[in-house]
């Protein structure tokens, strides 16, 4: 565990490089420890503790129109790189002195993993919860389809050393590794013991929290591809940079219509290169389409959560995204 002096004298590096770069800072350095136990008459018991730090920050250039963000998250809190969180946030800020607004429309679209991290927070309700299943709420009818392009792997995983571990569900099941898509395929839907019960089979470790009132991944798993992010810019004619999204919201779980904004720091990419900062962008988006139109997969997977879930999710870009005009458009 870092002790406060450590912290405040981190903190007080960061503001004065954010003062001498002209940048405004906003951020949160916290650390949690938490203990769970279940207990019933079943005879099930079970035990577990959990640690985690995070460093959040955001900035923007006092002198134009750059705006950046950076996370950083894990289990000990010696082990954040806060200092490199800082300068990704600050290199965003930096990319572009000018600002442009952009017309409605569909573009490639490069995902940072943050960005990553909220379609598939999206993802797990709309796709991969047991109980919408049963009551045919999915967009698919069956397992076995294919929906979404061969470069998407996805699995459940709360034991990945990587990511921040939880050994059972909240019921008391034994967690394990669950496959939810195979390249593409629609592989599983996570149950609890009462949807297990309905479909006469029996629970893949996934009863929910105290507040979740359906069974979802919790420490849901994105296998990385081969690109590096810089190769995804300079790949791209005409695109748009995102990293991260706000916001997110649920727009029709049957046919899997999500909306949002854009936030931390949005950027134009022409000609591979970043050319210009864009304002806060709302989108309204199939996310089975935007799924299917994965063109390139990061080679590393970037740690997000909290003290019982998590994801390990890579950068994606994906060859159509829609896009309204501005952050203010309809849905």
């Amino acid at each position: 565990e870092q002790n406060p002096q450590d912290r405040e004298n981190l903190l007080s590096e960061i503001r004065s490089l954010a003062g001498r770069a002209n940048l405004v800072v906003d951020g949160s350095l916290t650390s949690h420890v938490a203990e769970i136990a279940f207990v019933n008459s079943l005879g099930v018991a079970a035990y577990t503790k959990a640690a985690l730090a995070e460093f959040e920050l955001s900035a923007a250039n006092a002198a134009g129109p750059g705006r950046g963000w950076g996370y950083c998250c894990h289990p000990d809190a010696e082990m954040l790189d806060v200092m490199g969180t800082f300068l990704i946030a600050a290199a965003k800020c930096q990319s572009s002195d000018r600002q442009q607004p952009l017309p409605a429309g569909e573009y490639t679209v490069i995902l940072e993993p943050a960005a990553v991290a909220g379609l598939m927070e999206a993802a797990a309700a709309i796709f991969f919860d047991g109980k919408a299943f049963i009551q045919q709420r999915t967009p698919f009818a069956r397992l076995g389809e294919k929906l979404f392009s061969e470069q998407l792997t996805v699995w459940d995983d709360s034991l990945d050393p990587r990511g921040l571990q939880l050994p059972f569900d909240f019921e008391g099941t034994p967690k394990q590794r669950f496959s939810l898509v195979n390249r593409g395929i629609i592989q599983g839907v996570c149950l609890d013991n009462g949807s297990a019960a309905a479909l006469n089979t029996v629970s893949t470790g996934h009863g929910p929290p105290p507040g979740i009132a359906a069974p979802r991944p919790g420490h849901l798993v994105v296998e990385a591809g081969n690109a590096m992010l810089d190769d995804m810019i300079a790949s791209t004619r005409r695109g748009i940079l995102v990293s991260r999204f706000h916001g997110l919201s649920v727009l029709d779980s049957r046919e899997a219509v999500i909306t949002g904004t854009t936030a931390g720091g949005t950027l134009l990419v022409e000609d591979g290169k970043l050319t210009a900062a864009l304002p806060d962008l709302r989108f309204v988006q199939n996310l089975a389409e935007a799924f299917n139109n994965i063109e390139m997969t990061g080679d590393e997977v970037k740690l997000f959560g909290g003290l019982w879930s998590s994801f390990l999710v890579p950068a994606l870009k994906l060859n159509k995204f829609t896009f309204l005009a501005g952050n203010t458009g309809q849905v």
